[in-house]
């Protein structure tokens, strides 16, 4: 019962906190890009280097690209220090650990986000057993390492992921 009230809890409070996201980022100035089912939030050269590393993964992955950009809503937005992965809204910072990559960082952060949905489903972590999360995402990091040595990402950005 305890676990019905806190996922039901989460399903009202999910929404309502990316309203209040969404607000937030605009009292910060941010623009905002929105390709396709996906919305990025942050400073005018982030938004360009986001826009440039959606193109790229359309042309590397379109099975992820169509993910991000059709099946699911996701939201990502920059956060100077602050890395967030809340899969149970689809909201991810980027940071500028992967910003100072460039195309290749967030391409990596898409690709990770990507698959963190694909193996974890948006479901609350707390609903899994710690076993059962802990081998999920070791799964995305493994598919997530395994997808940038396949595109010869540099292996500096691959062991990121390790």
């Amino acid at each position: 019962m305890m676990r019905f009230i806190k996922v039901f809890f989460l399903y009202l409070w999910g929404p309502i906190n990316l309203v209040l996201l969404r607000q937030a980022l605009r009292s910060y100035g941010y623009h905002t890009v929105k390709i396709g089912e996906s919305t990025f939030h942050g400073p005018a050269e982030f938004l360009r280097t986001c826009e440039e590393a959606m193109a790229d993964l359309s042309k590397l992955d379109s099975q992820a690209y169509r993910a991000l950009t059709v099946d699911r809503q996701y939201t990502f937005w920059y956060g100077r220090h602050l890395l967030v992965c809340d899969l149970f809204t689809g909201v991810f910072s980027i940071d500028d650990t992967f910003l100072q990559w460039g195309t290749f960082g967030i391409t990596a952060r898409l690709v990770e986000a990507y698959y963190s949905t694909l193996f974890i489903k948006r479901q609350l972590r707390s609903v899994f057993h710690k076993s059962d999360a802990n081998k999920k995402v070791d799964q995305m990091k493994d598919c997530t390492r395994s997808w940038l040595i396949s595109h010869n990402y540099p292996s500096e950005l691959v062991e990121c992921f390790g």
